[in-house]
């Protein structure tokens, strides 16, 4: 540690950089697996951990558990990847960071996959 006239200066050998949103997806808990396996199938993964300024609404292992087994077999089929694209997109907003703070009752907004959901 090193004090200055204005402050205090750590000296650290590694840049700081923020995680993408998988890593925090990823660290925070393993609840978000299934979801990230499903970008994985569709690379939707590399453009969520190099895209800025979006919102991704992640369901949980729980939330795609109520979904239909044989229906979540389909969608890992390559045959079914660009249905299993659309469900994906339906929970990205690209260019708009969206806080749960901005979300009221009768908020509407347009996924990537060109649906509009309101709250």
């Amino acid at each position: 540690i090193s004090y200055v006239i204005n402050g205090v200066v750590h000296i650290i050998d590694e840049v700081l950089v923020p995680p993408t949103v998988i890593d925090l997806l990823n660290v925070r808990t393993p609840k978000y697996d299934s979801f990230i396996d499903l970008l994985d199938m569709v690379d939707k993964k590399v453009k969520l951990e190099t895209t800025f300024n979006f919102t991704l609404f992640a369901p949980t292992n729980d939330a795609l558990g109520q979904l239909d087994p044989a229906l979540v077999m389909k969608l890992q089929t390559p045959e079914y990847h660009t249905h299993l694209k659309s469900i994906i997109n339906n929970h990205i907003i690209s260019s708009q960071e969206i806080l749960s703070s901005d979300i009221q009752t009768g908020t509407m907004i347009v996924t990537d996959a060109g649906k509009t959901f309101t709250f």
